[in-house]
């Protein structure tokens, strides 16, 4: 009995010291295993990389929060394969890849409409007809690790492009890290000159007297004076915004040029309308961008019981004579 019992000492033993030295056979420098995302990082090709590129509002964002999409994304990597998506210091998830007609993508008309103006003015060129898409396969998982960053995208050249919090992600390939954007000269005209939104409890209004102003009467909104808002001047055109709030809607805005106290032209750029004693049922919302070439841009989003079902996107351009003229 007693030597049945030591020999199940030692071979209970013996089987510990096994275990032991396979553990040290498979750790044997020591370090802690490499981490699965450190790998996953430093294995995929340059080719498969993708690297954040620049943010695009859709319709009125407050710049808090596209502040906010820009710092969540700009520092993270995409590695994306035939059928996996990897985001560094997040995870991967396997996704769908294809070709896709590209209205079925966006699937509403005014986000084709704002794509389409979005590659013509940043990036000039084209929204093909087909573009090749990514989905994310676990999207509807409770498990899912990215769905809460990112479900969809569609590629176009070498730029990928999603949505996130009402804001467009643009990614740039890595291995062909040339923007596609206007040459140098071009690209210099065409950056943001003036975009805000305007406060209407807080505006600091200057005045014109209306006397010295030829066609200020038609703007003065019941006011005694002409109020406005200045913008940037193109050389001796002054550029105006003015209030038109003396009817059903508090928040209106025209855009005149003015040049030797004469009102040239007008746009209307910044407001809201809907059916007066029924704002939630139907809505529009218009908000505008002054480019340093002087193209204005309005957009304006319709909205139907709060849910966005149109955006149109106009540009126009101011001459050299003062007029504003659709392009």
């Amino acid at each position: 009995m007693i030597q049945h019992t030591k020999f199940n000492l030692i071979a209970l033993l013996t089987l510990l010291i096994f275990i032991n030295c396979k553990q040290n056979k498979d750790n044997i420098s020591g370090l802690p295993s490499l981490n699965k995302k450190s790998a996953k990082t430093n294995s995929y090709p340059q080719s498969d990389l993708w690297r954040y590129y620049q943010v695009y509002p859709i319709g009125n964002q407050k710049n808090e929060k596209i502040k906010d999409v820009e710092n969540k994304f700009k520092n993270l990597s995409f590695y994306i394969e035939k059928d996996m998506i990897f985001i560094s210091d997040i995870g991967e998830e396997t996704i769908y890849r294809g070709k896709i007609k590209t209205k079925k993508f966006l699937k509403y008309p005014y986000m084709v409409d704002y794509y389409k103006s979005l590659l013509k003015k940043e990036f000039n060129t084209n929204l093909n007809d087909t573009v090749t898409y990514i989905r994310n396969k676990n999207t509807h998982k409770p498990s899912s690790i990215l769905k809460n960053i990112f479900n969809e995208a569609f590629i176009t050249k070498q730029y990928l492009f999603f949505e996130y919090n009402g804001v467009v992600i643009c990614l740039l390939n890595k291995s062909r890290s040339t923007p596609l954007k206007y040459s140098s000269s071009k690209n210099q005209e065409n950056k943001i000159l003036y975009r805000s939104k305007i406060n209407i409890n807080n505006i600091d209004y200057r005045i014109y007297e209306k006397d010295l102003l030829l066609g200020a009467e038609d703007w003065l909104c019941d006011q005694k004076q002409l109020r406005y808002i200045e913008l940037p001047h193109k050389g001796n055109l002054k550029i105006i915004l003015v209030p038109q709030d003396c009817g059903d809607f508090p928040y209106r805005f025209f855009l005149l040029t003015i040049r030797e106290n004469k009102i040239l032209s007008n746009l209307y750029v910044e407001g809201e309308w809907y059916e007066p004693g029924d704002e939630e049922a139907y809505k529009e919302l218009t908000s505008f961008e002054i480019k340093t070439d002087y193209t204005i841009i309005t957009t304006t989003t319709s909205y139907e019981n709060g849910e966005i079902v149109n955006k149109s996107i106009k540009e126009y351009h101011i001459s050299d004579s003062g007029k504003i003229k659709e392009q």
